[in-house]
């Protein structure tokens, strides 16, 4: 089975137009899933009296930006050979309405750039697990997706795990975190 893993990672790695599709989501998740875990201390934030209410708004503009953003890219862009190049665009526009967020006064109104945030990221979500559909062979396609996982759990883990150490020993605010976070989206 060790041997079976190695040879997934090889064909990853020798496969070019595999491999760079691997990383997508991780290359998103390494800001994104600090600025997620933060949504539930904006929430906080936005409403202390309620603030379960508060953080269920910003997930659920969470949720409708992550299921509009694959829809609308299907609808606007059919090409698929331009979905590569889209997805680093997709990445780095998450992250731009994410510093934004940062610059606003905490209130529903940020509702709107979280949307637009999750539209982005949820593009690039779908768009890269069709382009590793098609792009890998069947008796590869269990290993490359258990990789692209292992990568993004990976990556999400060490971005949530790295916010809450900087927030709970106030080395930033939850602001600035925000930011950071985000700019590591767009770098």
């Amino acid at each position: 089975a060790y041997s079976e893993v190695l040879a997934g990672w090889r064909h990853i790695r020798n496969k070019p137009q595999i491999g760079r599709i691997v990383l997508a989501k991780a290359s998103w998740a390494l800001g994104g899933g600090a600025c997620v875990y933060m949504l539930a201390l904006l929430g906080e934030n936005i409403s202390p009296d309620r603030h379960a209410a508060s953080i269920g708004i910003l997930f659920a503009a969470r949720g409708i930006g992550t299921g509009i953003g694959p829809v609308l890219g299907r609808l606007w862009l059919r090409d698929s050979k331009k979905w590569p190049a889209i997805l680093g665009a997709s990445v780095m526009i998450s992250g731009a309405f994410y510093i934004l967020i940062g610059f606003l006064p905490w209130s529903y109104l940020i509702v709107l750039p979280i949307v637009v945030a999750h539209a982005a990221s949820g593009l690039n979500w779908v768009f890269s697990t069709v382009l590793l559909q098609e792009r890998t062979q069947d008796m590869f396609r269990g290993r490359v997706f258990s990789t692209d996982w292992l990568v993004v759990m990976t990556a999400d883990t060490i971005s949530i795990l790295t916010a809450s150490l900087i927030l709970e020993n106030n080395i930033l605010d939850l602001r600035y975190a925000l930011m950071v976070f985000a700019a590591l989206q767009i770098v």
